[in-house]
């Protein structure tokens, strides 16, 4: 079957499309030619229309659909400044013509070339992390940096395009993930400005104002500080005024030359509305949003950078933090997939029952603190990985075969071994596990083990969840 150069997604069937080009509706979206598509191409006559149709692609659970180029069609959705900014390339051609220039299409194959790493990804279909799927979104856009664009169109004040498109709405939490990534070390930042948000509702827009010490009203002005050299008193400018000349209030003598009868050493405050006076006004923000006022020190002051992806964050988006664990794991013990283990299992039953002279135990070590791991240790935790994998090589032997269950449950069939002796290796692995996690994180991880006799009945399914039961 001859692949499609691009599908253009419109809710209209009778859309002109150019030669290479076939109309497809978001419905068709998890077909083979959706897969086998060089890009997608948003129809623009309708704004609303293209911007669901983007947050389709980008929710879509298939890494096909989800990291493939995205061009904005010719039409009124071109006017929304975040809307272009979100896709791979913008289309300034009419509609019966290539929808993309030469230039744009070396960009999208620049694109397509850095997604050859799908092919060697674990797990190309299913619902991953939202982490995990910006991680492999920028991944495959390296050549990109993602620049926040300033707006007063969102509460925050700041956009990141193309990367909204995977969140439900647009508010604090693509900051939250951003930073979060950034202090793992898988993204890198420019810095690009400083950004106070409200401590109440994380709206960007704030009122800074000069307030009364005494009763807080804005409702205050300035003047300037007279200090008068003969007398010494001080006092504002007005308190001098007589007509056209300068008096002072304390001595009654005309001020004419300054730097020499007086000086203007500061400003002084007054409060229109208690007529308080000060000499210097306290700052304070209010929200425009919520109507909160708060110091601006106490409100939330972000740092705005630009982001790439950095080298282990490249590692993560191709392995995920759990595949690169399981990775490992193939690569130093007898591992076996979750159904080849439930073969192994049954086969090991029938000899122990057969022959009654032995027994092999399965043993389950859920180590709960493993998907945080890489969260905490940024660079550092592919050294991490590889000591927790040497504590299963230094302890099991090479008859051993293992498996990986859910996310962090790492279940093992120890052949020709009693209960005694299982509970025996559970407990070294366990304390090998905890030494691990104290010497590299400083905190517990959370590990849970089970021994399980072969000739008991197994449900490999609910190993892992046995574990909190």
């Amino acid at each position: 079957m001859a692949v499609t150069s691009f599908l253009l997604l419109s809710q209209n069937p009778d859309k002109i499309v150019a030669d290479g080009g076939e109309v497809c509706t978001i419905e068709e979206l998890d077909t083979q030619k959706a897969i086998d598509s060089y890009f997608f191409v948003l129809d623009g006559d309708d704004k609303d229309s293209a911007i669901e149709m983007l947050r389709f692609i980008r929710s879509h659970p298939n890494t096909k659909i989800y990291l493939k180029p995205v061009v904005l069609g010719a039409g009124v959705a071109q006017q929304d400044t975040i809307l272009s900014a979100a896709v791979d390339a913008v289309s300034h051609t009419n509609e019966t013509s290539f929808p993309i220039s030469e230039e744009q299409e070396e960009l999208i194959n620049k694109i397509v070339a850095t997604q050859s790493y799908q092919q060697k990804i674990t797990s190309i279909l299913g619902q991953q992390q939202i982490s995990l799927r910006i991680l492999r979104f920028i991944s495959s856009r390296k050549h990109i940096e993602q620049v926040p664009i300033m707006t007063p169109e969102l509460l925050t004040g700041h956009s990141y395009p193309m990367l909204e498109q995977f969140f439900d709405s647009v508010d604090e939490s693509i900051w939250k993930m951003l930073e979060l990534l950034k202090n793992q070390h898988l993204l890198e930042g420019r810095f690009i400005s400083k950004a106070y948000h409200c401590t109440h509702c994380e709206s960007a827009f704030l009122n800074f104002m000069e307030t009364c010490p005494d009763c807080k009203s804005a409702n205050i002005k300035s003047d300037e500080l007279v200090h008068h050299f003969r007398c010494g008193h001080a006092a504002a400018m007005q308190d001098f005024r007589t007509g056209d000349i300068l008096v002072c209030p304390k001595c009654q003598q005309g001020l004419k030359h300054i730097g020499v009868d007086y000086d203007k050493p500061s400003l002084v405050f007054s409060c229109n509305d208690c007529q308080h006076v000060f000499a210097e006004p306290v700052p304070t923000t209010k929200c425009y949003r919520c109507g909160r006022r708060t110091n601006p020190e106490d409100q939330i002051q972000r740092t705005v950078y630009a982001y790439k992806i950095s080298a282990l964050g490249a590692n993560v988006a191709l392995f995920g933090q759990e595949q690169l664990f399981t990775k490992l794991l193939k690569e130093n013990l007898d591992f076996m997939d979750n159904a080849g283990f439930q073969r192994v299992i049954v086969l090991e039953k029938s000899r122990v029952e057969r022959y009654a002279i032995s027994t092999s135990c399965v043993l389950v070590i859920d180590i709960k603190g493993l998907a945080d791991a890489l969260v905490e240790l940024g660079e550092r935790g592919l050294g991490f990985y590889k000591d927790l994998v040497n504590a299963f090589v230094e302890t099991l032997r090479k008859s051993d075969i293992l498996t990986v269950v859910g996310r962090s449950a790492v279940t093992i069939l120890l052949t020709e071994t009693n209960e005694e002796g299982a509970h025996l290796v559970l407990e070294r692995l366990m304390e090998n596990i905890e030494h691990i996690f104290e010497q590299s994180l400083s905190i517990p991880s959370n590990a849970m083990g089970k021994v399980i006799p072969v000739n008991n009945e197994l449900n490999m399914n609910q190993l892992a969840l046995s574990l909190s039961s």
